[in-house]
């Protein structure tokens, strides 16, 4: 098929596309008006203007490729003419200058002799990995210790605090999540939401004479009987309920897998759901299936949202409901009497259920791809997650911002509940920690009568900043004295559900979850491990290995 007016600005979005990668220069027409005001772009504003205040200095904007510092920097610069601008700070532009040598010339006002002295103001767009060799130099030590103590503490432990001095600001992405956190919401089951993802689709979908989309989509409309999956692709996506799960599903995959999401892979996923691969060679009957974005939401891809979504799909997941009612669309003559449907049939284009009708009246030719697409169709019309930790998870993570102990409470009891059972234990019985030396016939733990949690005072989370927090828990607990705390994860979280409800520990799950299992070591020694040690039998016998008066070692 030939590109439409739709298909060659959607083409613009392609993170291959020559206008996807921005050198930080003037932006078009495009680029302003898909621009997104993000909670990041304020903190920088902010800064800039405390710098104004202050009279000189240099603002760090550290982040990872493509997530949006030249694209931020393009519209400063017309806002601040009295700064300069250094984007991609990573790389030289002299052949035989290496790239930290190339940064110290550039800061050379912000050297420790001439940092609170200068008049001159910087913006430096510079990624992680290239700072950390930057502070790493003895030369920068020594001569911008200043610089290097302040950038030094983003690598700590601790991600939303780092150290900043009145001439020297620092603004990281990693602090700045994608999504907003609502604690203080205790009913809702996910207390989540994007407004950057929201806008960045309302300015792709609204309905506006100013919405270049919209120009072009109202532009491309199939004539007579032909069939444009791109057309359908762009109502589906205009739909505020597919929207809406767009949002959760990605918010979701943030958590759970761990996705690091950029402006640029976010337009890119947008792009990938409604072009389908083969839109050049389009075949009505071959690729009508594939090419619809209920189908092109899950089916995977190269776009690292898309491999993270193929993970929820819904069709993954098998329970009693979900069979039910695959079984009735794959046994039903016609499209289902839904409301969801009947929402369907009102925002698309006639041709598209025509063309579902001639499948189901040619004896229901392609029913198991039919049922598939309907049943992607309805879990889109209304978003849940299929992950019971998942949901637990967000009321814990919520209780911990809120400071709400009986909504952290739960955190806490399973991973009591799951310390036994870790090293291949199926036992219940509580306050045992168990040792790194397990047998198939013998198990072997340590008492620990007195492990209590130990929640520390408020956790502080910012209502006017939503978007800036950790998607993560210190967890405190003492024996006698306090021990390290550990940090929970999602992830983690999950492992020790599963452990706790039976799962069988594999000798690779430590390599997962180091800090957890140094965690446990830390228990131990808190213990009297050197003068008694439980040991549980196969056929659950518990007997006690304990050394009395005199070094006698008796086992009970």
């Amino acid at each position: 098929m030939d590109d439409t007016a739709l298909v060659k600005i959607f083409r613009r979005l392609c993170q291959g596309s020559k206008e996807s990668v921005q050198s930080g220069l003037e932006l078009d027409e495009f680029d302003n008006y898909m621009h997104v005001e993000r909670p990041i772009d304020k903190a920088v504003r902010d800064a800039m203007d405390e710098i104004r205040i202050e009279g000189g200095g240099i603002l760090f904007l550290v982040g990872s490729a493509g997530d949006g510092k030249s694209h931020m920097i393009s519209t400063l610069k017309k806002e601040y003419t009295d700064f300069e601008f250094r984007n991609d700070a990573s790389e030289s532009p002299w052949p035989n200058v290496e790239s930290i040598d190339a940064l110290k010339i550039f800061l050379n006002n912000y050297k420790d002799t001439t940092l609170h002295t200068t008049t001159t103001k910087m913006l430096v767009a510079i990624n992680m990995g290239k700072l950390s060799a930057f502070i790493d130099d003895d030369e920068v030590q020594t001569e911008f210790s200043e610089i290097a103590n302040c950038a030094k503490t983003l690598f700590d432990e601790d991600n939303l605090r780092h150290k900043e001095t009145n001439r020297v600001r620092i603004v990281s992405f990693a602090n700045h999540q994608i999504f907003e956190l609502f604690p203080e919401c205790k009913d809702s089951i996910y207390p989540v939401d994007s407004f950057f993802i929201k806008k960045v689709l309302c300015k792709i979908t609204d309905d506006s004479c100013d919405n270049l989309f919209r120009i072009a989509f109202n532009n491309s409309k199939p004539i007579g009987v032909d069939f444009d999956p791109c057309y359908i692709n762009y109502q589906l996506l205009s739909i505020p309920a597919i929207q809406e799960t767009i949002v959760r599903i990605i918010i979701e995959s943030v958590i759970r897998f761990k996705l690091m999401l950029t402006p640029r892979e976010l337009f890119d996923f947008i792009y990938r759901i409604v072009i389908p691969d083969t839109y050049a060679t389009f075949n009505l009957t071959k690729d009508f299936f594939k090419s619809l974005l209920p189908n092109l939401l899950f089916e995977g891809g190269e776009n690292k949202i898309m491999k993270c979504l193929a993970m929820l799909d819904p069709l993954k997941y098998g329970n009693i409901e979900h069979n039910d009612y695959l079984a009735e669309l794959f046994t039903s003559v016609a499209i289902p009497e839904e409301e969801c449907f009947s929402i369907l049939k009102s925002e698309l284009h006639p041709r598209f259920f025509e063309i579902l009708d001639e499948y189901y009246k040619n004896n229901r030719y392609n029913i198991g791809d039919i049922s598939k697409l309907l049943f992607r169709m309805k879990h889109l019309m209304k978003y849940h997650s299929e992950s019971v930790e998942y949901r637990s998870f967000l009321s814990i993570l919520c209780g911990y911002y809120d400071n709400d102990e009986d909504r952290l409470f739960p955190l806490y009891e399973t991973i009591q509940r799951s310390i036994p059972h870790l090293y291949g234990s199926y036992t219940d019985k509580q306050n045992l920690i168990p040792l790194d030396i397990q047998g198939k016939e013998y198990k072997m733990f340590v008492s620990c009568d007195n492990l209590k949690p130990a929640p520390q005072g408020a956790v502080p989370f910012d209502v006017n900043n939503r978007n800036k927090f950790v998607v993560e828990i210190d967890t405190y607990w003492k024996i006698n004295t306090p021990v390290p705390p550990v940090k929970v994860e999602y992830q983690l979280y999950e492992y020790l559900c599963k452990i706790q409800n039976g799962k069988l520990a594999q000798t690779d799950d430590r390599n997962h979850n180091l800090l957890f299992y140094g965690f446990i070591s830390n228990l131990v020694q808190q213990t009297d491990f050197k003068e008694k040690v439980i040991i549980l039998t196969s056929d659950n016998q518990q007997l006690t290995l304990s050394r009395t008066f005199g070094k006698k070692v008796t086992l009970k």
